[in-house]
């Protein structure tokens, strides 16, 4: 990863600008859980999931989208009892791409009983994609 996007990756963890942070094992692990949706699986992987799913739209020529990964993986690694998630690549799965009118990177889709339930595009913090997902699938009830 180029220096400038681990700089970047660093100011976003936590909301911390520590660049001392280094990874817990469970950070270093959360790769392992992240599923790769194709146009072949994403079906059975996803919209027949009982599970909650978030999904990253990415490509392998988008500095934002290795961003974007790198928070994803922070939260996988506290969430992934709880909610599975992906990530898809636009240049090699183009039914998704297609399906869901992909024209900006990186995407997030939030699905919940495998319905499409909110999605973001562009960068964002990890607070905020923390809070977006336990608006969206923790929802505090009265």
């Amino acid at each position: 990863m180029p220096q400038l996007a681990r700089a970047v990756v660093a100011s976003f963890h936590n909301g911390r600008n520590d660049k001392a942070h280094m990874p817990s094992d469970a950070e270093k692990n959360s790769g392992d859980l992240f599923i790769d949706l194709t146009d072949a699986n994403f079906k059975h992987a996803v919209i027949d999931s009982k599970k909650p799913f978030i999904i990253e739209i990415r490509a392998d020529w988008c500095g934002e989208c290795f961003i974007m990964e790198a928070i994803l993986k922070q939260l996988a690694a506290e969430f992934s009892h709880q909610i599975s998630f992906g990530y898809v690549n636009v240049d090699t799965n183009e039914e998704i791409t297609k399906q869901f009118g992909v024209t900006e990177l990186p995407l997030l889709m939030f699905f919940k009983e495998g319905e499409l339930a909110h999605h973001c595009i562009g960068l964002r913090s990890r607070s905020s994609v923390r809070q977006q997902l336990v608006k969206i699938y923790m929802p505090v009830t009265p």
